[in-house]
C-alpha cells in the first residue's frame, strides 16, 4: 500500500507541475476592443463577437485547454483531465466583474490546477426568455453578431498546488494507516472471541 500511495503522490506532483495550456480563441470571430476587454480586468484573455454556436466554441476551446505541451528536450503534449461545469449566469458578476453581462456561463476545470470561464452574452435568447422587445443581435462596425463570448482565466500558484497536494497525500496515508490498524484490531478481537467461545 505504501508503494501505491508513493506512486500516486509522484504522479500527482508531476501533473501539478505541467505547463499551463495555451489558449488561442482568435478563430472564433471579431475581437472586442471595448473597455474591460483589452487587459483592464486581470485574467480576461479576450472577448469576441461571433456567430458560432456555443457547442462549437466550447468544443474548440476545450480541445486547446486539454493540451499541456512541453518543449524540452523534445516537443510533446499531454492531455489533461478536464471537466465542465455550468454555472448560473449571475455567477459571472462575482467571477469576472460586477458590470459583466452573461446569459450562459461555463467553467472548464483542471482538477487542483486552473479554470477557464467562458461567458456567453446572447441578446436574442435574453429577449425571448424575458419577453422583451429589442435588437436580437449585437451590431459592431455595421456587422451583426449573434453573441459575445468572454474568456476569463483563473490560475493558481504551482507552489500552493504542491503544498495542498502534499497535505492531502499525508492525510490519505494517515487515513489508510488508521483503517489498517482498525482492521487488524478487529481481526484480533474476532479471533480472541472465537478462542473464548471454544
Amino acid at each position: 500500500m505504501k508503494k501505491i500511495l508513493t506512486i500516486i503522490y509522484i504522479i500527482g506532483f508531476l501533473y501539478l507541475l505541467l505547463p499551463t495550456p495555451e489558449i488561442n480563441p482568435q478563430v472564433i470571430g471579431y475581437r472586442s476592443l471595448e473597455p474591460g476587454d483589452t487587459g483592464q480586468v486581470p485574467n480576461i484573455i479576450a472577448a469576441y463577437y461571433t456567430n458560432q454556436s456555443r457547442k462549437e466554441i466550447i468544443n474548440s476551446i476545450q480541445r486547446q485547454f486539454k493540451k499541456s505541451c512541453i518543449n524540452f528536450p523534445y516537443h510533446f503534449c499531454l492531455t489533461l483531465p478536464t471537466y465542465q461545469l455550468i454555472h448560473p449566469p449571475e455567477y459571472a458578476k462575482k467571477v469576472i466583474r460586477q458590470t459583466h453581462h452573461s446569459w450562459h456561463f461555463v467553467e472548464l476545470i483542471h482538477w487542483q490546477r486552473e479554470s477557464l470561464f467562458i461567458s456567453f452574452w446572447e441578446p436574442a435568447l435574453r429577449n425571448k426568455s424575458l419577453h422583451l422587445q429589442g435588437r436580437n443581435f449585437i451590431l459592431v462596425h455595421h456587422q451583426p453578431w449573434q453573441k459575445k463570448v468572454t474568456f476569463y482565466y483563473q490560475p493558481s500558484s504551482w507552489l500552493w498546488r504542491e503544498i495542498i497536494w502534499t497535505l492531502e497525500a499525508v492525510a490519505l496515508w494517515w487515513l489508510t494507516k488508521l483503517l489498517k490498524d482498525l482492521y487488524q484490531k478487529g481481526q484480533k478481537l474476532k479471533f480472541e472471541l472465537l478462542a473464548h467461545g471454544q
